[in-house]
């Protein structure tokens, strides 16, 4: 049985997943299972989001929703108080269709389900004929359907 332990999002709406399974034999085995397009909403943000383990959830609601926005962390973004405790605060906000959810993150003082990272360039675009992602071995690439020909 293979379990999520983090998901990446890119801004083209490419994710990469990183699974464990056990073996009786070999012990732990991770390994990458890459999707063309992870989420049909717009991705108001560059760089990645990290949906961190634990996060399947999150990961479920960016694939439902209309619409994702990554707001980096600064202390510009929260209250005075946070600014005043020196607490940067970033927010990741999903348009959804019941409405928007916020989930806020807090890097230097508490982690979250999440990390964005805008400072990754773009130059990792979905690619097909990869068979590993870092470390890790790719075992399946799920690509996007295309509509038959009229």
């Amino acid at each position: 049985m293979k379990t999520l332990t983090c998901t990446y999002l890119f801004a083209d709406g490419h994710a990469v997943q990183v699974y464990e399974k056990q073996d009786r034999d070999a012990g732990p085995i991770e390994f990458v299972e890459i999707t063309e397009k992870f989420t049909k909403a717009s991705c108001g943000f560059t760089g990645r989001l990290i949906l961190l383990r634990g996060a399947a959830a999150m990961a479920d609601l960016c694939r439902e929703a209309k619409q994702i926005i990554a707001q980096e962390a600064g202390f510009e973004h929260g209250s005075e108080n946070s600014r005043r405790a020196g607490i940067a605060v970033g927010t990741l906000t999903l348009l959804m269709k019941s409405g928007p959810l916020y989930f806020h993150d807090f890097p230097n003082f508490i982690s979250g389900p999440y990390h964005y990272q805008p400072g990754v360039k773009n130059n990792e675009l979905f690619d097909p004929a990869m068979t590993y992602w870092g470390d890790r071995r790719v075992a399946k690439i799920i690509r996007q359907k295309v509509p038959a020909a009229a």
